[in-house]
C-alpha cells in the first residue's frame, strides 16, 4: 500500500457478536476500523478505531457518519454491511411502520452508505464492498416476511451496485449467514478472513 498506511474497513452493526468478530479479526490484521452501532461502543473495541454510535436507518445520520469518517480517513478499502433489524410477526399483522422499518434498517441503508462511501472507495484504488445477506434471501420461513424480502432486495442491489462501481474496481460481493445458528454464527464468522482478501493482497497484508 502507498506510504505504507493501514487499510480501512467501515463495519455496521459493530456492537453485536457479528460486528464485534469481524471487527476483532480486521483490528489483527493491522487495519483501521470504523465500527457503527445504535449501541454504545464497548472496551474492547480498537482504541485507534473510530466509533460512531448512530442510526443506519435515518438519513441524517448515515450523512453525519461519512462527515466523520471523511475527517478520520482520505480513503475506504473496505464496507461491510453487517447490522440488520429483524421482526418476527405474521405478515397480517405486520404494520405499514414496521415494514418501514426493516427496509429502511436493512436495505436503504446499504444504498446509502454505497451511495455516500463512493468517493472514499474510489480513492483507495482498490476496495471492496461485502454485503451480510440471510438463507430468508432465498429460502424463507412464516412469520418473518418483511425481513425475507429486505435480505432478496439486499442480493439485488448487491448486483446492481457491482455493476455499477465495477469501473471503479469496487466488487460488491454478498455473503450469506444463517442467523438461526445464533452465538455460534459470531464464531462461525472469524471465516470472513475472505474479506481482507477480496481486496487485493492476503488476509495479513498490511501494504
Amino acid at each position: 500500500m502507498e506510504d505504507n498506511k493501514p487499510k480501512t474497513v467501515l463495519i455496521t452493526g459493530a456492537s453485536g457478536g457479528i460486528g464485534r468478530a469481524t471487527i476483532k479479526l480486521f483490528a489483527e490484521q493491522g487495519w483501521q476500523v470504523i465500527g457503527v452501532d445504535r449501541q454504545e461502543g464497548y472496551p474492547e473495541f480498537p482504541g485507534d478505531g473510530l466509533y460512531i454510535q448512530a442510526d443506519i436507518s435515518n438519513p441524517r445520520d448515515m450523512q453525519e457518519i461519512f462527515n466523520k469518517v471523511s475527517a478520520y480517513t482520505s480513503a475506504l478499502h473496505a464496507i461491510v454491511n453487517n447490522a440488520a433489524y429483524q421482526i418476527t410477526k405474521p405478515l397480517v399483522e405486520t404494520t405499514a411502520e414496521e415494514w418501514d422499518a426493516v427496509m429502511a434498517s436493512n436495505l436503504r441503508s446499504v444504498f446509502l452508505c454505497a451511495k455516500l462511501a463512493y468517493p472514499l472507495l474510489k480513492q483507495a484504488g482498490q476496495s471492496a464492498i461485502v454485503n451480510v445477506s440471510s438463507v430468508h434471501a432465498v429460502a424463507t420461513s412464516a412469520n418473518i416476511a418483511a425481513y425475507a424480502a429486505s435480505k432478496g432486495g439486499l442480493l439485488a442491489l448487491t448486483r446492481a451496485i457491482a455493476i455499477e462501481f465495477a469501473p471503479d474496481d469496487i466488487p460488491d460481493r454478498h455473503h450469506q449467514v444463517e442467523p438461526a445458528k445464533g452465538k455460534q454464527l459470531a464464531t462461525d464468522f472469524l471465516s470472513l478472513a475472505m474479506v481482507t482478501l477480496m481486496v487485493e493482497g492476503t488476509a495479513g497484508d498490511k501494504g
